[in-house]
Order: structure tokens, then sequence, then C-alpha cells
């Protein structure tokens, strides 16, 4: 290479205009920056010339021939110098340039780059390639009719049936790829000058009437699971040594339609049994399913549907299901002040009886009336420690057959709130004793809340005390739990559905069996991991909720709703419509006060962006 020779600097032509210190400086058609210092490496030699202007270059002519004969000179593959040499004969090297421009961008000709073995095409390859051309303009020419159908549906000069789902498949498929997050960006929404945002991409669809209103992403676009866990869970020989309560009964109360009980309870002569199912029998620390579980964190509730963190024959292998079954039994025996005084876990064989909610309370003053007796004094307990009761109208939403929502006020029965009590006394005493025997455990905590000393009475009242309670504390280390007023906390009842539950199932059975324990690093790491997950999956859980409200009032958008005013707060008011238990904020037209009830109606709502405003009526 020399001064005057011609190259090629990323796939453009340039001029050696000087040589110095293994560099050269290059005269190129860049109209910012034509001259540059470039390394020698980085250029490709196209001629030695010698070229004194690179106008020279840019202006030549070259005669104009016939490539598709080439097939028939060269073999499959040849070179820039025997083309020009059968093509062009010689070349002035001011020419050398546009030969390049002129083989590279033939068709009969596939090019790497420049130096690089030249593919000769043959006519079945040619023919293919032009299908493929074809097949590209064909794809931009749908492409901009789909770009002016949409145009027409948002500036309503067209109904949404002129999107063709299958002409424009492709092109929908981005768009919905968006709306799911599994890409951040659609040439379709930048063509259009929309957001690169799910939300937006979500709203679009539902407008070209592509999605319904019904269809909820937040599970996919968390990235997270829509099917339960899958593997082998090996079958429970309950061959190590277990306690035979068969003598007495315990309760398994819980919603009716309940496929999976995991708890169930007995108050015998001053001893509480809270039974807990147990499959940390055979679902191992570090096994596959283990790991899996640890990955999802904990099952997934959604109004449409469950995603269990386990397996199905998990539930069939270790919910309290039948007449007599095997459990894990937490035995605790209380004091004066109906504190944990001596606390016992162990395997157990137990005879249960299933109620509902319902049924329970129909029994609270004959056979159940010990349990029903002993949950007041435990509550009383916690509330004289300081524990923080709320009460709200929950609201219970299901939907059928993927479309027929059914939101049903939550039915508040005194056996639901026994049942807390016992899974919480259950909770205190896996931490006492996890924390006596130094076993490396999951404690739940929460800081005292600042709650005003005044507060106003009703839901509004509750409203306030929600408001101004910390957010939970996940530790190996054990600390006060202000919320429910225990000292220490943790979850322990429901290792189905729970990850943090199982893994502090594994350590209580390799406790009792004498088995190392899982050490309080590796506790530490494995529960953090199922953390991240359930934190995301809360999430999911709270958006799905939000999104089916909104299309059930979506659906009845015409309906009067009676609502509660929660706060107020710069002429807007917080208010909680009674019916869909829904949290909003409107604007208030004339003064008004905390715990009011008031009527409204949806005057605008967007179910991609969970949006809703309400006027008064």
């Amino acid at each position: 290479m020399k001064v005057g020779s011609l190259v090629i600097y990323k796939a453009q032509v340039a001029l050696v205009c000087e040589i110095e210190d293994g560099k050269i400086w290059i005269d190129s058609a860049d109209t910012v920056l034509p001259k540059k210092k470039v390394r020698e490496k980085d250029v490709a030699l196209l001629t030695e010339g010698p070229i004194t202007k690179l106008t020279d270059v840019l202006n030549a002519e070259i005669p104009t021939v016939d490539f598709s004969v080439a097939s028939e000179f060269f073999s499959s593959t040849t070179s820039f110098e025997e083309i020009v040499s059968l093509f062009y004969g010689k070349l002035l090297p001011a020419q050398m340039w546009k030969a390049w421009l002129a083989i590279s961008t033939s068709q009969y000709f596939k090019v790497p780059a420049f130096g690089a073995p030249i593919l000769v095409l043959s006519d079945a390859e040619i023919e293919l390639q032009k299908q493929k051309e074809q097949e590209k303009q064909n794809e931009n020419i749908r492409y901009q009719e789909f770009l002016s159908d949409i145009q027409k549906v948002l500036t309503k000069k067209s109904d949404t049936s002129i999107i063709d789902t299958g002409k424009y498949a492709k092109f929908i498929q981005e768009i919905e790829q968006v709306a799911l997050g599994k890409l951040t960006k659609s040439r379709v929404l930048t063509d259009i000058k929309k957001k690169q945002q799910a939300e937006t991409a979500h709203e679009l669809l539902l407008t070209l009437n592509i999605w319904d209103s019904a269809k909820n992403p937040y599970l996919t676009r968390a990235h997270l699971s829509g099917s339960d866990a899958r593997g082998i869970v090996d079958k429970p020989q309950f061959q190590k040594n277990f306690k035979d309560l068969t003598h007495l009964t315990s309760y398994a109360i819980d919603n009716p339609g309940s496929s999976d009980p995991d708890d169930a309870v007995c108050f015998d002569n001053g001893i509480l049994y809270i039974h807990v199912a147990c499959p940390a029998e055979t679902i191992l620390p570090d096994s596959s399913l283990d790991e899996e579980a640890c990955d999802r964190g904990a099952s997934i509730y959604l109004p449409e549907n469950i995603v269990r963190m386990l397996p199905e024959s998990a539930t069939e292998y270790f919910a309290l299901l039948s007449p007599q079954c095997y459990a894990l039994t937490f035995a605790i025996d209380f004091d004066e002040h109906f504190a944990p005084r001596d606390i016992s876990i162990f395997r157990s064989r137990i005879s249960v009886m299933r109620l509902t909610y319902k049924e329970a309370d129909a029994h609270k003053d004959d056979f159940l009336k010990s349990l029903f007796d002993l949950a007041k004094k435990l509550f009383e307990r916690r509330m004289q420690n300081g524990a923080i009761s709320i009460e709200f109208p929950e609201v219970q939403i299901r939907v059928e057959n993927k479309t027929n929502i059914i939101l049903e006020p939550a039915k508040q029965f005194e056996s639901s709130k026994v049942i807390r009590e016992m899974m919480l006394i259950a909770g205190e005493a896996g931490a006492l004793f996890a924390f006596k025997n130094q076993i490396p455990f999951q404690y739940i905590s929460q800081e005292q809340a600042s709650i005003p000393h005044k507060l106003p009475e009703g839901l509004a009242g509750e409203y306030q005390k929600r408001k101004h309670m910390r957010t939970r504390t996940m530790s190996t280390v054990p600390s006060r739990h202000f919320g429910l007023g225990l000292s220490m906390y943790a979850q322990v009842t429901s290792p189905l559905r729970r990850y943090g539950d199982l893994i502090s199932q594994q350590q209580i059975l390799h406790f009792i069996d004498k088995e190392p324990l899982i050490d309080k690093d590796t506790f530490l790491q494995k529960l953090s991991r199922a953390e991240l997950s359930v934190r995301t999956l809360n999430q999911v859980m709270r958006l799905s909720k939000t999104h089916w409200i909104l299309v059930y009032m979506n659906e009845h958008i015409e309906q009067s709703y009676e609502a509660v005013i929660l706060d107020i707060f710069d002429r807007k008011a917080h208010i909680m419509i009674l019916e869909l238990a829904f949290e909003t904020d409107m604007s208030l037209k004339t003064n008004r006060t905390v715990n009011e009830h008031i009527f409204v109606r949806v005057q605008s709502l967007s179910i991609p962006f969970q949006q809703c405003v309400c006027v008064e009526v």
C-alpha cells in the first residue's frame, strides 16, 4: 500500500494521501470528517492506483455488463479480480470502485466482504433470491397498509373490521410481544408515534379489537410461568417415628370448594395441636423440585387461575384430604397469659374432619367451643401486646370460562378469625422453637407503626391505620412483629404454597431427625432468592385483581356505586367503592367529610393503564 492507493474503509471508498509510523491518512467522502488517520489493518486495498483525486473515483464511469451468464464461466466461487477480467477487461484504477459496487450489489453474486471469495449464484439460487426480494417488497407494502388501517381506526375514519389479523399477523405479533413484556420496542409504535411501553401496546391492541378487555397480560409480562410446577414428587412412606393422634378429632376449616387443605387444628386437655401438611418429607433441600419452588417463591392466586409452586401430586400426597392422614404437628401448652409455655414439634398421624367456615360457625357453642374460646384469648393477648387490627371490606373475585366475572363480598365468619389466630400462634411457636434450638429459620418482623393518636371512626380510621403501617421484613434474625403483637413470628403453616414455609419445614425435620441443618448463609441466600419472586408475584396478583375489577366496571359502565370517603386532600377524596372493595381518587365538587357515603359512577377508565375516573352522581 502506498500514497495514491484506493482503499475500502467501513464499506466506503477512500484515497490514501499520507503514510507515517504504520498509520495512514485517508481522504474519504465523509462530509463531516473527510480526512482521518486510521490503522492499515482497518482498510482493504482496492488498487494501488496511483490516483490523485477522490472525485475522479466518485465520478468514474464503467461499461454496463450482463452478469447473468456468470455461472456459465465460473464454478461456485470466484474473485473480484476474475470477474473484472472477464466482464470488463482492463479498467483504470479510478474505475475499480464503481466495478466493485456493480459486482457487490448484483443479484448474480453473493459477496460477504471485499477480499473474501465471491459466491456465483445458480439460476435456482437467483430465482430464490428474487422471490425473497419480492416477499420483502410485498411485506413492506402490507406494513404500509397496516399503518394506514391503524390510522383510519385511530382517527375513527373506519371501524376495526378493516384490521385483517391474518394478513397483518407478523406486525400484530410484534405489538403483542411489547404488550406482554417480551420486547421493549416496536417499529409499529414508532411509526404511529406512540410510546414504547407495554401499556401503550396493550391499549392499541384493545383499540384495534385484536385483544378483548378480558386479556390479562400481567403474569406473562412479569416473566412468570402460567403452569404448575412439574416434576416427580416421591410418594412418602411415613416410616419414621410419629405420634398416633387418631383418637382426637382435628378440624380442617376452610372455604367451600377448597381442594388443598394444608392445616388442621385440635384443642384437647389444654394442649393446642396444629397439624400442617408435610411436603418436606420427600421434597428435599437442593433437589430439582426444591430449586424450582425456590425460584417460584409461592403459588400464584389469580381470579382466573391458580399457578402452584409444587406439582399437583404434592397436594395429592400431603394435603390433609383424608379422614386419616400424616402431618407435622405443633403441640403448644400455654401459661396463664395464653403465651406458649411448652412447644413440641413432631410427625403425627391424625383424624381429620373437614368443615367450611359456615359449618364451623354453626358449632361454635358445642364441639368447637373450646377452639373459639381459645382464639378469643389469643386475640386479646395480641391486642394487649400492641397488635393492630385492621378491618376492611373484601371482595372475592372469580373468573369462570375466561370471561364470566363473579364478584362476591367476602363473608365474615367468626371461624375464619379462629383459624387466623391458630395460624399466628403456630408461627410464633415455630419461631420460638427455632430460636431456642438455634435453627436457621425464616423470621418475619415489622417495625412499630407511627399511627396518629386521634383517628377517625369507621373505615376512614381503618384506612389511616393501614396507611401508617410499616413494611414487613424477612430475616434469619428474629425480631418483634409489632403489627401482630408478637415477640417473634415465622410463617410455617403453608409449605404447599409458600417456599419460606417449605424450607423452614425442611429445617425442622432435619432437627427432629438429627441430620445436618441448612447453614445460615445458604438458608438466607435461598430465602432472599424466593423473596424476590414473591415480591413480583404479589404485584402480579394485585395488578390482576385490579384488572378484573376494571373489566367488570367497563362492562357495567352505566352503573352507580355506593362509596365511602376514606381521606380528603387538596379538593380530592380517596374513596372505596364498597361493592367492589376498590379504592381510587376522585375530585370533589362539594364539601365532604371522611366516612361520608356518596354515590359515584365511572366517567372514564383505562384497563391497560389501570386508571379510573369517577364522578359523583
